[in-house]
């Protein structure tokens, strides 16, 4: 997966988890303004729907991801 932080400038904590609740994936970015980051994922992955959550000082965002 590619993940644009946009303006936020923070770390970030970048979470899968399946659909049973169990982490898959666990990483941290430290990311600058407009920065651009690759996550390789759908190897290590079984085919299915995962939650994404992305944390960061003061903003969280979740969204579904199915890997095909």
């Amino acid at each position: 997966i590619t993940i644009n932080y946009g303006e936020a400038a923070d770390r970030y904590a970048v979470s899968l988890f399946d659909m049973e609740g169990r982490m898959v994936y666990d990483n941290q970015d430290d990311v600058i303004a407009n920065q651009t980051v690759q996550h390789q994922l759908s190897s290590k992955l079984a085919s299915g729907i995962y939650l994404l959550r992305i944390t960061g000082q003061n903003s969280q965002f979740s969204t579904r991801l199915f890997i095909p």
